[in-house]
């Protein structure tokens, strides 16, 4: 028996703030879609669709008095005359005095320091400082961290590596991504000009870690990295990250890893540019697994949402996705971007194309790219979602993808050589005068019922041998049906 669905109507309400990098920042405070939103509970009995049913723990730390680091004690020079190597090699010092003396607690002070210590003759990375196990680092609401001008490929501020139990809070970590000199850099005899491994925070093969209320922005590759199979219990939670190069979020690999309640903005640069991407290397596909990516508010992002390019039993819940409206930076991916070797339950988010000069733009909002092998078991649920001028696109799906109550507005409902799918009380709104194609299933086997096509009842009859089209285009006059093109093999 199925339990009941409550809807609520929410206003849009945007306070736009200018930023000195000339984008514009919405307070995520007063946004709100557009929509009859459906808010995420339980619509079907039992454990159905799945629930995350693993818990990704915090760190555990022992109480006990704080180090207060003085940056006059210490030598730490702030503002732009600073030395940022010998501030970094300072600053690595204090770190290593209060663990030895047993603080528990780091506190940086207000101030700008800019660090970064070279390795490698010409140097090939830069590094700020790394944390040791069991250490909270407590920055000022005005502590700024910067990482030096430079031309390394790849760079870390704050290195996580071999750790447990590690918090960082608050503070703003800021990347030299406008100063950074991006020459050629020779590897393998190939010169590379990507540049895009320069992170403001990176987490290697540790576990028990807390990232909350930083601000993270301007570097030349992700706010945060969070690699190998080994790093697990890793929580990002209520962080501002924007205008990083390459990401907000990579994870490649871990274990155990929530994301929650973030806004991540204006992602841009160099591919993929998505707000969080999960992308193991091969090696790793199927032991990145149990990620939660919860409530968090993408803006902006050249890439999406979302892009699940690999990874186990990942949970998309209740985030909001947006379009920017700016010229050259509509979405490369989609609100939600996944590959077939990829298992996500995506549920109860909102997506939203831009809205340039007060007309509504279509495009993708949920994808499926034909990448990868499928897992025999691989799960794969589309349920309560809203997309506001996009549509759903899902593609080789062998499976049996399930797909029930969400709202697709303004673009296509397409399904290409999907099998054993499960269609059911899905609305499709509006036909497009430029796409004649809104709803088309070509090679696609399974099960339909109660779904809508503008709000009007609809039956999909859903078979290998018979391909299917949109019944018709109300908005191209005279037209009382849509002629059929095979997309392919």
């Amino acid at each position: 028996m199925k339990a009941r669905i409550i809807t609520s109507i929410l206003f849009l309400s945007i306070l736009v703030l200018p930023l000195n990098d000339g984008f514009a920042q919405t307070d995520a405070s007063a946004l709100s879609p557009v929509v009859n939103y459906l808010l995420l509970q339980d619509s079907d009995a039992g454990e159905f669709p799945p629930k995350p049913k693993f818990t990704v723990e915090l760190p555990i730390h022992s109480s006990g008095p704080v180090y207060n680091v003085s940056y006059a004690q210490w030598n730490i020079q702030t503002g732009a005359d600073a030395n940022p190597e010998e501030n970094s090699e300072r600053m690595q010092a204090a770190i290593n005095f209060a663990e030895q003396q047993g603080f528990k607690t780091i506190s940086l002070p207000p101030g700008e320091v800019i660090l970064g210590d070279p390795l490698g003759n010409p140097a090939y990375y830069y590094e700020g400082f790394r944390l040791p196990s069991d250490v909270t680092l407590l920055m000022d609401e005005n502590t700024i961290l910067r990482m030096r001008p430079n031309a390394a490929w790849n760079q870390c501020l704050i290195y996580v590596y071999l750790s447990e139990n590690v918090t960082i809070k608050g503070g703003q970590l800021v990347g030299d991504r406008e100063e950074h000199d991006y020459v050629p850099i020779i590897i393998n005899v190939n010169p590379v000009t990507n540049h895009d491994e320069g992170h403001g925070i990176c987490v290697t093969q540790s576990d028990h870690v807390l990232i909350e209320n930083t601000k993270i922005s301007k570097f030349t590759g992700d706010g945060i990295l969070v690699i190998g199979t080994d790093s697990r219990h890793v929580t990002i939670r209520n962080n501002e990250i924007f205008y990083n190069r390459r990401q907000g979020v990579s994870l490649v690999g871990p274990h155990l890893v929530k994301i929650e309640d973030n806004h991540i903005h204006d992602i841009i640069g160099i591919p993929p540019q998505f707000g969080v991407d999960v992308e193991a290397t091969p090696d790793q596909f199927g032991l990145d697994r149990d990620i939660l990516i919860q409530r968090n508010i993408f803006e902006g992002n050249r890439g999406g949402g979302v892009t699940l390019q690999s990874g186990r039993n990942i949970f998309v819940l209740n985030n909001t996705m947006t379009e920017s409206a700016e010229p050259g930076r509509e979405w490369r991916g989609a609100g939600v971007t996944f590959f077939n070797r990829a298992e996500g339950i995506i549920q109860g988010n909102v997506i939203r194309k831009a809205v340039v000069d007060n007309i509504q733009t279509t495009g993708s909002g949920i994808k499926e790219l034909p990448v990868g092998e499928e897992e025999t078991n691989r799960q794969l649920y589309i349920h309560d979602n809203v997309c506001v001028g996009c549509g759903l696109l899902l593609t080789g799906s062998k499976v049996g993808p399930d797909v029930r109550r969400n709202k697709f507005g303004g673009d296509i409902f397409w399904f290409i050589d999907v099998e054993n799918l499960t269609l059911i009380d899905n609305n499709q709104m509006g036909a497009s005068s430029t796409n004649c194609f809104n709803v088309k299933f070509q090679r696609t086997t399974g099960y339909a019922r109660g779904n809508t096509f503008n709000s009007e009842p609809i039956e999909y009859p859903l078979s290998r041998s018979t391909p299917y089209n949109s019944p018709g285009n109300s908005a191209i006059p005279g037209s009382t049906s849509c002629p059929f093109v095979d997309l392919g093999d």
